[in-house]
């Protein structure tokens, strides 16, 4: 399994429309043979830059209304380009409560989303993101996935249950707005990679609006490994540089994990 990890630029400035600059990356990993392309946390802030003000962080929930519209341009993309594509995350609504929802829809057309279950607290009292209810592990033609979303990758409680439902690769879209939160989700990933076993996939957001609560944005994307046999020795299969947008690709050989999962004398999940 190939996968692409887009460090994505947030930007008040960019000039070309969003799904423009969506479907480049997405064209371009197909390019490259990727199974999937990978977005960060929050690509929906910029989908609905225009809904928001940057400087009342409040009104970030107003996005929620175009989340239809963004499920639906994520999966024409990924059938037009055979091409699985987790678009982020995007503030989204069910009843009265809004949840920081990730967005994976497959080339053959299903859609899974995940809430993210643990909003940091600027999400829930700033923002006003509600607590999402469980990790859902879902199987595509690649691999059994999870999405774990920036902070609760930093919740091993969560991870190991979703290992022990058979989850393969973890995916964790990110945004962090300083170096101290890209270097926990860093060192979180790591971790989760030794104890469920796991491939984990973070991709980061990096730039910023001019002014607001979405001015400041750090990001350094990576994609971790186990520690063990055939496996990299310090688990890095590879990382992005701090705050440049780019793109990472990384080679996931599912056939040597559950190979070692089987055979492993430590994995036991």
């Amino acid at each position: 399994m190939k996968a692409c990890l887009v460090q994505f630029e947030l930007s008040s400035s960019a000039s070309e429309p969003f799904w423009n600059r969506i479907e480049a990356h997405v064209a371009d990993a197909a390019r490259r043979g990727a199974d999937l392309v990978m977005f960060p946390e929050y690509l929906g802030v910029e989908f609905g830059r225009d809904l928001i003000d940057p400087t009342d962080v409040t009104t970030t929930v107003r996005i929620a209304e175009r989340a239809d519209d963004y499920v639906s341009s994520a999966r024409r993309l990924s059938q037009r380009y055979n091409i699985d594509v987790l678009a982020g995350t995007i503030p989204a609504r069910i009843g009265d409560d809004t949840f920081n929802t990730a967005v994976y829809v497959t080339a053959g057309g299903d859609v899974h989303l995940q809430q993210k279950i643990v909003p940091i607290r600027w999400e829930q009292q700033a923002v006003g993101i509600s607590r999402g209810n469980t990790l859902r592990v879902f199987r595509t033609a690649h691999a059994a996935i999870v999405i774990a979303t920036c902070y609760d990758l930093e919740h091993p409680e969560l991870l190991r249950a979703a290992a022990a439902h058979g989850a393969e690769v973890i995916l964790s879209p990110s945004f962090c707005g300083y170096r101290t939160g890209v270097e926990r989700v860093r060192v979180c990933a790591r971790a989760a990679a030794v104890s469920c076993e796991a491939y984990v996939l973070s991709a980061h957001m990096v730039g910023g609006f001019e002014s607001g609560d979405w001015s400041i944005v750090a990001g350094g994307s990576g994609a971790y490994t186990p520690i063990d046999a055939d496996f990299p020795p310090n688990g890095i299969l590879g990382e992005s540089p701090l705050g440049t947008p780019t793109t990472l690709m990384v080679d996931l050989d599912l056939q040597r994990l559950r190979g070692f999962r089987a055979e492993s004398s430590v994995y036991c999940v």
